[in-house]
């Protein structure tokens, strides 16, 4: 459930807490990923680069992520190892029928833990996710959660995925919108008032893959991300992602940099 491991930092717990419930939606099956083929196993390893930086520092990886899928491309398990390897998070799948999956993710250190119950109608998609998370933040214990509910169109397309997120500090919601080919193409975060205050355009190449994203605060551009792939395999999965941030006209400042991600597929 490669939900939360992108664009996390170590330095804050809670950062963990609210990912899930920010701007990117769970995924629990190679076709949410996008991975073509008969895919068994997943590893992706995380790198942070200098804006010039052309080759991979393979001394420097801050997360190495492993996916596991079944013969019919659900996901079975999921480990994340940091970089300085002192937090572990690890995801167990149960299959409780075919419309319940229950997803169970845990800290080694014991400081986070959240579950995410997915319901699925007669044709097998997704039509609601509860989630809640239980974290310690400065030795203080703390909870977030929320609600995700799937439209589709009259013919089983996705439009539409709203978050009611509901928890001690905020009151939001999140609509993901999405084209015909599936494809989430901007996301809109409302506040506690229902006022539309940030916004995600997400742009894609013939694949699927994400090549660009442009955000925006009360309308006005605050930067982005571009990213670019490469050494893709005989299936048309990518191996080497390259993403770089940048600043828009209206931004406050902060740390752009370049992200490698290696992905090692192993296929049944």
């Amino acid at each position: 459930m490669k939900n939360l491991i992108l664009f996390i930092t170590i330095t804050c717990i809670s950062q963990i807490a609210n990912a899930q419930m920010s701007d990117k939606l769970p995924t629990t099956s190679l076709k949410d990923l996008k991975l073509r083929g008969h895919v068994k196993e997943v590893v992706d390893s995380g790198y942070v680069g200098e804006l010039l930086q052309v080759k991979i520092d393979t001394m420097h990886v801050y997360y190495t992520t492993t996916m596991k899928f079944d013969e019919k491309g659900n996901e079975t398990g999921e480990t994340t190892q940091y970089g300085d390897k002192t937090l572990n998070s690890k995801s167990s799948y149960n299959y409780i029928d075919k419309k319940t999956l229950i997803v169970n993710r845990t800290s080694t250190d014991s400081k986070f833990f959240d579950i995410s119950i997915f319901k699925y109608n007669e044709n097998g998609k997704k039509i609601e996710c509860d989630y809640s998370a239980n974290f310690i933040q400065n030795d203080v214990p703390d909870t977030t959660f929320g609600k995700y509910i799937y439209k589709y169109d009259t013919i089983n397309k996705r439009t539409e995925v709203a978050i009611q997120r509901k928890d001690t500090v905020e009151n939001e919601k999140i609509i993901f919108l999405f084209n015909d080919k599936h494809e989430n193409i901007e996301t809109d975060i409302y506040n506690s008032r229902g006022i539309l205050y940030y916004k995600t355009v997400s742009y894609y190449d013939r694949y699927g893959n994400k090549t660009k994203s442009e955000n925006y605060l009360f309308g006005q551009p605050t930067g982005g991300n571009t990213s670019t792939y490469n050494k893709v395999d005989h299936n048309g999965n990518w191996k080497l992602k390259i993403s770089q941030d940048y600043l828009g006209p209206n931004s406050t400042g902060g740390v752009v940099q370049k992200e490698f991600i290696k992905r090692t597929i192993i296929y049944y």
